[in-house]
């Protein structure tokens, strides 16, 4: 009994069966439509590539944003402390507006509101201007009175002064508003 295995050929055989045709593709033509699978080592590669990219990119930005938020906590770092010297700011304003300028006292407490202006304005801290036309970012409204020198909407006077530290409002100034000039009712 002969037996014959299909995977038993011989060299004849071969010759035989005609061999499937095939054109060479030219360089310049377009890509093949169904792209022969990737080896899975370079997918792999190629993926882990990418995820270290992203990984490289958030940690720069964590690193920048890191760096932005110590700076503004320097800025910010003397903030409560220079807040609690407010008051007494508006205590000295005070005596020097109604104390004698001509008064020794009154000079050496003037020396030291300056040099203490000097130290506020070193460390970016500036008073707020309480004149012109009322800001709502800059300004509290205390009351709106009647003024004929002063327009509708502008600054009559200031109760308490206001102050910037680094840009940022850290307190607004109190002030009073003209609320336009009088009328008969008023008068």
């Amino acid at each position: 009994m002969s037996h014959t295995n299909k995977h038993d050929h011989s060299p004849q055989d071969e010759k035989e069966e005609p061999a499937p045709l095939e054109s060479p593709e030219p360089e310049t033509s377009a890509p093949v439509e169904a792209a022969p699978e990737a080896n899975p080592l370079e997918t792999e590669l190629a993926a882990l590539k990418d995820r270290y990219a992203r990984l490289m990119a958030d940690f720069d930005n964590y690193r920048k944003r890191q760096l932005r938020e110590r700076g503004e906590m320097v800025k910010r770092a003397n903030e409560n402390l220079l807040e609690d010297i407010l008051p007494f700011l508006d205590t000295f304003d005070l005596a020097l507006a109604n104390g004698n300028p001509g008064d020794p006292f009154v000079k050496g407490m003037r020396l030291a509101a300056e040099q203490l202006s000097a130290i506020l304005a070193k460390n970016e801290m500036t008073p707020i201007a309480a004149e012109g036309a009322f800001d709502a970012n800059a300004h509290e409204a205390l009351t709106h009175i009647p003024s004929a020198d002063v327009p509708e909407g502008g600054i009559i006077s200031q109760v308490r002064r206001g102050w910037m530290l680094h840009g940022r409002l850290l307190r607004a100034a109190q002030v009073v508003v003209s609320a336009g000039a009088p009328t008969a009712e008023d008068e």
